[in-house]
Order: structure tokens, then C-alpha cells, then sequence
């Protein structure tokens, strides 16, 4: 009879203890400190996101500006004047510069664990310097063939900014 008392005051101790452990978790998360954090989570990602999108419009923007420059120096017989050689390489150089930037962002997809998206990221950027390393080579394309590349490279921005937007839009709302 005294182990039937002894266990069950035990099994009464531990089912108060598990009520008491539940109760004090219930209170700490409904307090509001569990879902903070996450809303800090939450914005750092969409912020993060907001960088890759900011820097990836950059080099997008660069981009136009280069590939419109080349498409007109296809277009003209004797080529360009001497101012639009000088915009032209100044473009050139932002876009090397902004090239430059790009594994930044690709380094803050990885760290939000987005993988396919940086590997988007990567053949976008990898596709402009191929590009841009051909023309500075001394390789002029055509007219048809700048255009071209620009439908590929700006599928892939498509892309990559369709995918940004849907993971943008899963954590706002």
C-alpha cells in the first residue's frame, strides 16, 4: 500500500511539474518575446532581399546602357564619335565596378540559403562579364547578335527577379 502512495504522489509531482513547465512556456511565447525575434528575422530577410534586388538593378541598368551603346556602334559603318567611345568606356568601367559588387549579393542569397537563386545570380553576372570581355577584346558582334545576347541576358533577369519577388512576397505577407 505505501508504494502505491509513494508512486502515485510521485506521478502527482511530475504531472504539477509537467502543468507548471507548460503553463511558463505558453506565457513566454504568448508574451510576445518568441515572435519578435522572428519578426526580426523576418525583416533582416526581407532586407537582405532588398540588397540583392538594389544591386542586381545596378548592374541591370549599367547593362542596358552598355549593350545600347554597342547595338548603336553595330549600327553606325565608320563606328562611334569620340565622345560616345568616352561614355562608352565609362559605362564599361561602372559596369566593371558594379560586376564587382555582384558576389556580395550572391554571398547574402547564400547566407538566406537560396541557393538556385544565387546560382541565377552567378549565370546572370557570368553572362554580362563573358559579354563585356568579348567586346573589350576586340570582338564586335552584329547588331542581331548584341540582340540576342540581350533577349538571353534579360530572360535570366526576368528570372531572377520573378524568383526574388515570389521570395520578397512569401515573407511579407
Amino acid at each position: 500500500m505505501d508504494s502505491v502512495i509513494l508512486v502515485s504522489s510521485h506521478l502527482l509531482v511530475l504531472i504539477i511539474g509537467a502543468g507548471i513547465a507548460v503553463g511558463c512556456s505558453y506565457l513566454f511565447r504568448s508574451d510576445g518575446a518568441g515572435t519578435g525575434i522572428a519578426r526580426e528575422q523576418a525583416a533582416r530577410r526581407l532586407a537582405l532581399l532588398e540588397e540583392v534586388a538594389l544591386q542586381t538593378g545596378q548592374v541591370h541598368h549599367l547593362f542596358q546602357t552598355y549593350i545600347g551603346l554597342l547595338i548603336e556602334a553595330a549600327r553606325k559603318q565608320p563606328g562611334l564619335t569620340s565622345s560616345q567611345q568616352e561614355e562608352l568606356g565609362t559605362v564599361e568601367q561602372q559596369l566593371h565596378a558594379a560586376l564587382d559588387d555582384l558576389p556580395l549579393a550572391d554571398a547574402r542569397l547564400l547566407l538566406l540559403n537560396e541557393t538556385t537563386l544565387g546560382k541565377v545570380l552567378r549565370l546572370y553576372g557570368n553572362r554580362i562579364t563573358q559579354l563585356r570581355h568579348q567586346q573589350s577584346g576586340g570582338k564586335k558582334d552584329t547588331e542581331e547578335e548584341l540582340k540576342n545576347r540581350l533577349r538571353d541576358i534579360n530572360s535570366l533577369r526576368d528570372k531572377l527577379f520573378s524568383s526574388l519577388s515570389d521570395r520578397y512576397g512569401k515573407k511579407l505577407y
